[in-house]
């Protein structure tokens, strides 16, 4: 009778252990597939163990299409090396995050920029791989390259403008920047209009 119990407990705990495994497995899937970012895995040589199903709505590839593909293979050959170079670092460095920004094409043909974090794993037996966390920066590198444009532009307006051009801090009323037609007008040196 003690050995029926003992069997039917050690089942018990079985049985519980596989339900949180389950439990455990169905909510970082759930992260994984609605996430906006794509996890993969690849080996040191780049190739692609696995991709988290967000890939079809960042990219447009199926983690079928993806797997057992060498990552750099959509990677712009602008971006390649760079690309390379932090895979290296991560080998060399298994203790050390690596990020790194490329262009990726994506399965409409366009580059998107992708911001990689990645880790390497290659000693733990559970995963044996580099990690890594790509997330689309498109939208916010166009916005930052949009803002520099317009500060080019500014600068460009602002110091070839034949007329003096100047611009204060209205608190303090402090020249922050003034043109060369300023000084020339004026006859003050730029760190004159600074005192």
């Amino acid at each position: 009778m003690r050995r029926a119990f003992k069997e039917a407990t050690e089942h018990a705990k079985l049985r519980e252990a596989e339900i949180e495994l389950a439990r455990r497995e169905k909510y970082f899937r759930t992260l994984t597939e609605n996430s906006l970012d794509i996890v993969c895995i690849m080996d040191r040589e780049g190739k692609l163990l696995y991709t988290s199903p967000s890939v079809k709505n960042v990219l447009g590839y199926t983690p079928e299409e993806m797997r057992g593909e060498n990552a750099f293979t959509r990677v712009h050959a602008e971006d390649l090396s760079r690309a390379r170079e932090a895979l290296q670092l991560a080998l060399d460095h298994p203790e050390r995050m690596v990020k790194v920004q490329v262009r990726y094409k994506n399965q409409a043909g366009e580059w998107r920029r992708l911001e990689l974090v990645g880790k390497n794993q290659l000693a733990d037996p559970e995963i044996a791989g580099i990690v890594a966390n790509c997330r689309d920066v498109t939208d916010r590198w166009r916005a930052e390259e949009d803002l520099r444009d317009s500060e080019r532009q500014y600068r460009l307006l602002f110091h070839s403008n034949p007329n003096p051009v100047w611009v204060f801090d209205l608190e303090t009323q402090a020249f922050l920047e003034v043109n060369e037609a300023a000084i020339q007008h004026y006859g003050y040196s730029r760190k004159e209009f600074w005192q």
